[in-house]
């Protein structure tokens, strides 16, 4: 089950950042990719869990360094929304 908010981190990322929309759809499939790896938790080692993954490890360097990218940055997407 995705436990991720596809549509609003989007929002959130066109709001808060410069990036343009194709990073912005790229972040968001890449965090998607990671939750169903994982199922996201907003649990600090969600990263590390995540990590190790046999799924995870599968996925080539680079598309898990933007995993890890976009990880980071829905965490402070969902830290943003909690304080609103």
């Amino acid at each position: 089950m995705r436990m991720i908010k596809i549509k609003e981190f989007k929002q959130w990322l066109n709001e808060n950042t410069s990036y343009t929309d194709r990073v912005v759809r790229d972040m968001a499939s890449r965090a998607s990719r990671a939750d169903r790896i994982l199922t996201f938790s907003s649990n600090v080692s969600y990263q590390d869990e995540l990590e190790k993954c046999v799924e995870y490890k599968a996925v080539d360097v680079s598309c898990r360094s933007q995993m890890k990218k976009a990880v980071k940055l829905y965490m402070e997407f969902m830290k943003s929304s909690i304080e609103v």
